[in-house]
């Protein structure tokens, strides 16, 4: 899914801050030992500096890449539906990438952790950025296959109280909101033209169109 306007895509571009993206997924396992399937990307245009988050077997990694650093981080999915927090913390000097997973039945725990060391900013500038689709060096991107929803994205690094206590509720717009798309929340009354636009619920217009997509009807 990419963004209708790429314009305001420079929300996500984090610059000299930090970024955060989570949601909930339900993918099948990928057999392909090289097969993976993008959840969200946001790179700079002509570049493959930015930030990824995919899904490869039964897991999930975070990767972020700015010139020569190429740092990432993964973790194991043990149940479907799960919920994911994907960090760039840049709080300090050097920065951190985090992974969360939680469950339906669980609150999200760090599962894993790295040291990153950037230039001053991370400038992704206004590039789209893409749900469910975008490429990854060295893997075989597959058609994206299962679900997302309640997907996020902040400007400041969620930690683990933050996730708990809102990994489950419905996000509303509030500061360090940067997007917020619910993918459940289409109308019966939405004219077929529109019925693939997803609005984002933050407050910055960031609203995708889905592209190339099998509702399950026929």
């Amino acid at each position: 899914m990419p963004t209708n306007d790429s314009t305001r895509s420079s929300f996500l571009s984090p610059g000299t801050g930090s970024i955060s993206i989570q949601g909930w997924l339900h993918v099948p396992i990928l057999t392909g030992s090289n097969d993976v399937q993008v959840v969200f990307q946001k790179l700079r245009e002509g570049s493959a500096d930015g930030y990824t988050v995919y899904v490869s077997g039964s897991g999930m990694s975070f990767q972020v890449t700015s010139g020569s650093t190429d740092v990432s981080v993964s973790s194991s999915f043990s149940t479907m539906p799960s919920f994911f927090a994907a960090v760039l913390d840049r709080t300090s000097i050097t920065g951190t990438l985090a992974l969360y997973v939680g469950t339906t039945s669980s609150f999200p725990v760090l599962r894993d952790s790295s040291p990153i060391v950037l230039g001053q900013r991370f400038d992704l500038a206004s590039g789209s950025f893409f749900m469910g689709s975008g490429s990854v060096s060295g893997k075989a991107v597959r058609p994206f296959t299962g679900s997302l929803d309640s997907i996020s994205a902040w400007s400041i690094p969620r930690n683990s109280a933050a996730l708990s206590g809102s990994f489950n509720r419905k996000v509303f717009a509030q500061d360090g909101l940067v997007g917020s798309w619910q993918f459940n929340d289409a109308s019966p009354r939405t004219p077929p033209a529109y019925a693939t636009i997803v609005r984002d619920r933050s407050g910055h217009r960031l609203d995708g169109r889905i592209q190339r997509f099998f509702s399950g009807a026929l």
